[in-house]
């Protein structure tokens, strides 16, 4: 329970993540941006945002107390008002 300690059990944990990522990227030859945990909570929020889940749940499984802080990890192409207007239209 002491947070120094859970800091550190978190961070050896992620690092070890890390580290297995690096080596399936270097595995499969993936080149350009590395792998990372961070890198694929970012995928996770961005794909999830493009299947349409709502933020408020995709916040919720981020542990997010927040959207705001989702909205960060985002990274969608801006839809416009048509775009959105179109898709109403075509429900109705």
């Amino acid at each position: 329970s002491n947070p120094n300690v859970l800091h550190k059990e978190i961070s050896t944990k992620t690092a070890l993540v890390n580290k297995y990522l690096r080596k399936i990227q270097n595995e499969c030859e993936i080149t350009g941006k590395k792998l990372s945990s961070h890198v694929a909570r970012h995928t996770f929020a961005t794909i999830s945002v493009k299947k349409e889940i709502p933020i408020k749940i995709i916040a919720d499984l981020m542990g997010h107390s927040t959207v705001k802080t989702t909205e960060g990890y985002l990274h969608t192409e801006s839809k416009t008002h048509d775009d959105y207007m179109t898709k109403l239209s075509n429900s109705i």
